[in-house]
């Protein structure tokens, strides 16, 4: 009798560790703020999953006087200009205009594998608007400035014009999920359910 209770607590366990290890997302992300300097005649033209920004600098001197004339920044940093633009895979998101409680006007948003981010104002009343990531089920608020363009990829970096500063600005989302994944609980439940088979044939050997 005291062996089948045991089995059974055993594989109580194991089961509800199966049905209900659900991941939990973070609250919010934390993010690293990076300034690309200023956007006169700098025009944003894309950003892939690994947070590489290209700016289009509309015939810039600094490309010999190309037509065309493109600046690549990674982590921030400018590593030079070309007259074509790099092969990257773009992934800028797609324009959305996320749902903030009443009172809020949004400027500008973004969306990206389930992630959103705009800029706009908290209420009407005020002089300048912010940007937000979020709602996750409320934004959150990331940095002053913003009103123009604003761009997300997939892994949550954000690039935005912020027209009242005149500067093109990053932010790098640094989170990372510490939550075990879905396949370690269920190695686990698994685990505990071999655990018990095993305690089983000992017990049952040991009562002979």
């Amino acid at each position: 009798m005291k062996i089948a209770k045991l089995l059974r607590s055993f594989a109580m366990i194991a089961i509800a560790v199966m049905l209900f290890a659900t991941p939990l997302s973070a609250s919010a992300d934390t993010y690293q703020i990076l300034n690309l300097g200023n956007d006169a005649a700098r025009f944003f033209y894309g950003l892939d999953d690994s947070g590489t920004v290209v700016l289009d600098l509309n015939a810039s001197l600094l490309c010999g006087g190309s037509a065309n004339c493109y600046q690549t920044f990674v982590g921030g940093l400018s590593t030079g200009f070309s007259s074509t633009a790099p092969a990257l895979a773009y992934d800028n998101g797609t324009p959305c205009t996320p749902g903030f409680a009443a009172g809020w006007v949004v400027l500008q948003g973004v969306c990206n594998n389930g992630r959103e981010a705009s800029t706009g104002y908290l209420s009407a009343g005020e002089g300048f608007p912010d940007v937000f990531t979020g709602p996750d089920p409320v934004a959150d608020f990331l940095a002053k400035g913003g009103g123009s363009s604003i761009f997300m990829n997939n892994q949550g970096d954000i690039v935005w014009d912020d027209i009242y500063s005149e500067n093109f600005f990053e932010a790098i989302d640094l989170t990372t999920d510490q939550v075990p994944e879905p396949s370690g609980f269920l190695l686990l439940g698994t685990g505990l359910i071999a655990g018990a088979g095993t305690m089983r044939r000992r017990l049952l050997q040991s009562s002979k």
